[in-house]
């Protein structure tokens, strides 16, 4: 049976997660089993991954739509499979828009946020 979907929350970026451990891997980096979720309304940005303390933070109140919530978590999910002790110098050098680490998040999260969608929640009504 498909789950409902509806609000951006905890409970769901879990799914999602679980969703991506599944279909497009775990990190070899960062230990699944530790990784945490948390939503925070005082960030300035859609989500974000933080490598020091294995979380994802996300914003429910930037997303205009449940598409662009999907689209971050699993978005935040690949920094969480990268290597990244490099990003900071990648954004450096190349800027946050063609950071390669950051070109990879967004062409997984575009390519998988509908099927994520459809398997988890049985497509967008």
């Amino acid at each position: 049976m498909k789950k409902q979907y509806g609000e951006m929350t905890e409970m769901m970026a879990k799914e999602i997660i679980d969703w991506c451990s599944k279909n497009i891997g775990i990190s070899k980096y960062q230990d699944i089993n530790t990784l945490s979720v948390r939503q925070d309304a005082r960030i300035n940005t859609l989500g974000l991954y933080n490598p020091n303390t294995n979380v994802l933070i996300f914003n429910p109140k930037r997303h205009p739509s449940f598409l662009e919530f999907v689209d971050t978590i699993i978005h935040e999910y690949v920094h969480f499979t990268q290597n990244i002790k490099n990003y900071s110098k990648l954004n450096k050098k190349y800027g946050y828009n063609n950071n390669p680490y950051e070109i990879e998040a967004i062409k997984v999260a575009e390519s998988n946020r509908l099927i994520c969608i459809d398997e988890i929640f049985g497509g967008l009504v």
